[in-house]
Formats: structure tokens, C-alpha cells, sequence
């Protein structure tokens, strides 16, 4: 079952903690971050990797409540692969070692 993939991006920065899911080996540690932050309708079928509390604003989403939002996922699609970080806008995101590591996982994932 497809899902439309709708977003609402913030216009502000927002301080928020990654919370990391130890899926992957090593586990990285949860980290804070500060940055551009999407609300999102995500197929189910991902593998999430990161999340973040998506905060309550004035809005068509306000009624939801704080909701848990993934940062980082992958996905098969068909015979490819599919591998989301919404983290990396600036490159002072990659001074976090937790962005940089997950990227480079996540890279060399999709390429395998």
C-alpha cells in the first residue's frame, strides 16, 4: 500500500533532542540538534532509524498534538533502495558525530 508523502516544513530552527534507534551496530548515542524540521505522512513500511518530537503549532496539525516524527529511514523499493536523513542542511550539521555517522551508514547502505 502506497502513502503520499505530504510535508510542512518549519520556517524557524527548532532545538530538538534525536532520540537513536540501536538498529544499527554500533549504536549511536540520542543527541541534540537544532534545524529545519519536516511533518510527515511516511509509508509504513520504512525502517526507522531516528526520531524527533515534532512540536504543536498553530495549523491544520495543531489538533495531533506533539507526534514523534522519523528522521532517518530507509526503504527497498523494487530492487533499489531508499535511504531518508532530513539532518544535513548546513555542514556544520556534520560537527554533530552522529549526523556524519548515520549519513556515511547510510550511504554505504544503499550502494551495497
Amino acid at each position: 500500500r502506497k502513502k503520499a508523502l505530504s510535508l510542512l516544513k518549519l520556517k524557524t530552527a527548532i532545538r530538538n533532542t534525536v532520540f537513536v534507534n540501536c538498529i544499527p551496530v554500533p549504536c549511536l548515542t540520542d543527541f541534540q540538534y537544532t534545524g529545519e524540521q519536516y511533518y510527515m505522512h511516511v509509508d509504513p513500511a520504512v525502517q526507522v532509524y531516528a526520531t524527533t518530537d515534532f512540536p504543536t503549532y498553530p495549523g491544520n496539525h495543531s489538533t495531533n498534538g506533539t507526534v514523534t516524527m522519523p528522521v532517518v529511514f530507509t526503504k527497498r523499493w523494487g530492487e533499489g533502495k531508499v535511504f531518508y536523513i532530513s539532518m544535513g542542511h548546513t555542514y556544520k550539521d556534520f560537527d554533530i558525530p552522529q549526523v556524519k555517522t548515520m549519513m556515511e551508514r547510510g550511504f554505504l547502505w544503499a550502494t551495497k
